[in-house]
């Protein structure tokens, strides 16, 4: 009997059959993401009843670089000087790796070898760290009035080149814009919000920029009733007491009473001089004497708004009467 369906037969068993072969009874893959500086934990799945012979852990990074780690037999007995003493046992099944740094994303592999039974499970860990998000910043970009309302447009950045998500919302804690009446559209990778709105009264003025990655997230706000510009008044929050428009209206009541008041004082001024004036006229004589004249109104000079002073007429010489004889 030929003995190569068999072989054929047993190899085909060993490599399909579920539960045989060496990588029977590997672990799903882990997904990990953490923060910059933190720690993590690698939990290795080892069934319980059986005893761990070694763990060999190694790192590959996104780019394909492979290293080995460390050694694990009770104690860690490092291999490599990449993770060095950030890579510690905290148990019999635990892992853990201290101060996260950027570098250290990639996947590790554990591979454990029991002693009881000649099974060599690899679990599988995608460690994705990323940096803290900075705090993002919200700018006006301009703000357009037309007949139905106004176009605000607001943009949010993020300090740094790593790839941050952008998303807006309503209020804080905020809420999807879809909740709200007032239309809006995105752009520049969400990073640009074009907003209108209908009415410069409204339940929320708070637009909230969200950025976030894997692990983090940091929020800016921006109070639209900072914008002066809403059909012509400011926006206002509904539950405004309206003391600031008290304040207002009491200067503005005081600087209309000082203007009415110097016009008055100004009107009146002008009805007296029209009505009364006097001027006095200075005679010089040998004798020094002032005669004091009544004041002639010319018609063109009451026009004009003052008085023409009439001169004096020179004084007569007396001239005495003659005798009766010079008469003859």
């Amino acid at each position: 009997m030929d003995g190569s369906p068999f072989k054929f037969l047993l190899f085909f068993g060993i490599v399909f059959l579920p539960g045989t072969g060496p990588t029977a009874q590997n672990s799903p893959p882990t997904y990990v993401n953490e923060l910059q500086g933190r720690s993590v934990l690698l939990h290795i799945n080892i069934p319980s009843g059986i005893t761990v012979d070694i763990i060999k852990l190694d790192f590959q990074s996104w780019t394909g670089e492979i290293s080995q780690l460390a050694e694990i037999n009770g104690t860690v007995k490092y291999t490599s000087d990449r993770l060095g003493q950030r890579l510690t046992m905290v148990n019999k099944t635990t892992l853990k790796i201290s101060h996260l740094q950027m570098e250290d994303s990639g996947l590790y592999k554990a591979h454990v070898r029991f002693k009881e039974v000649a099974l060599y499970p690899t679990n599988l860990f995608y460690l994705t760290v990323s940096a803290p998000v900075p705090k993002p910043q919200i700018t006006l970009l301009n703000v357009f009035k037309t007949s139905e309302g106004v176009n605000v447009t607001l943009r949010c950045l993020v300090p740094g080149e790593e790839k941050i998500d952008i998303s807006w919302g309503r209020g804080d804690p905020a809420s999807p814009l879809e909740e709200s009446s007032d239309r809006h559209c995105l752009s520049g990778n969400d990073t640009v919000l074009q907003l209108f709105r209908q009415s410069c009264y409204t339940n929320s003025t708070i637009i909230t920029c969200q950025a976030s990655n894997a692990v983090d997230q940091k929020n800016a706000s921006y109070d639209l009733n900072r914008i002066p510009e809403c059909e012509g008044v400011r926006l206002i929050d509904p539950t405004y007491n309206g003391a600031d428009w008290k304040i207002l209206g009491i200067i503005l009541g005081s600087i209309f009473g000082i203007v009415a008041l110097g016009l008055l004082i100004c009107w009146k001024r002008k009805a007296l001089t029209s009505r009364f004036q006097t001027v006095f006229c200075h005679k010089n004589s040998t004798s020094n004497t002032t005669e004091l004249q009544e004041v002639e109104t010319s018609p063109s000079a009451s026009q004009n708004g003052y008085s023409k002073c009439a001169p004096s007429e020179p004084d007569k010489p007396v001239t005495p009467p003659l005798s009766p004889r010079e008469n003859s």
